[in-house]
């Protein structure tokens, strides 16, 4: 959609060490930095519609409302939010879901020359447990393991908000899309890409 930028990257600020986060680098994402292998016991992993659900609530109604999302993150082991500073609102938080725990917040710093408004979305114009739809629905038509979930902006192509299910496959993540309301689009890209995304 022309005049919308996405933010290019961002990265966590933690209190020893910054963690790179752009994008365009190699480097682990802290959207994504947990132990993602499909080898995580099935009965313990957050890409199950069960424990998917246990985690997006313990994040997500602690929070000061209305809750502006940036991302949600779902991998086997944990899930990641950042959400807009309620008080501040020019930053962003992370909070984390591990092991039946939140921590956080820790503040985010973010790069690039997008807007912050047009990135975020407010919690109510969509609803995060359509991420367990998905996944049940990318599971019944696809037979690669699931590796990753994410809820975005599909920023800069338009302001829609998208589930993206990344599968795993031997040549890299082949990605299907998913509209707000968790109808499957297909894929992102005809043929997986060549490596790993974070």
């Amino acid at each position: 959609m022309p005049g919308f930028k996405g933010l290019i990257g961002i990265c966590v600020v933690l209190v020893t060490s910054s963690v790179a986060c752009d994008r365009t680098t190699t480097e682990a994402s802290p959207l994504a930095n947990a132990t993602t292998g499909s080898a995580a016991p099935i009965q313990q992993s957050y890409l199950t519609p069960r424990f998917l659900a246990e985690a997006i609530d313990n994040l997500i109604q602690p929070l000061p409302q209305p809750v502006r999302l940036l991302s949600l993150v779902a991998l086997h082991r944990q899930v990641i939010i950042q959400v807009q500073n309620a008080r501040e609102l020019n930053k962003v938080d992370e909070y984390r879901y591990v092991q039946g725990r939140v921590t956080g917040p820790v503040p985010v710093k973010l790069l690039g020359k997008g807007r912050l408004r047009d990135n975020l979305f407010r919690l109510g114009t969509v609803d995060p447990h359509v991420a367990e739809q998905v996944l049940t629905q990318t599971r019944a038509e696809y037979a690669e393991p699931i590796r990753k979930l994410t809820m975005i902006r599909n920023l800069p192509t338009s302001m829609d908000i998208q589930f993206r299910v990344y599968l795993h496959t031997p040549v890299g993540d082949r990605i299907i899309v998913a509209d707000k309301h968790g109808r499957l689009l297909g894929p992102l890209t005809p043929e997986p890409t060549s490596t790993h995304s974070p």
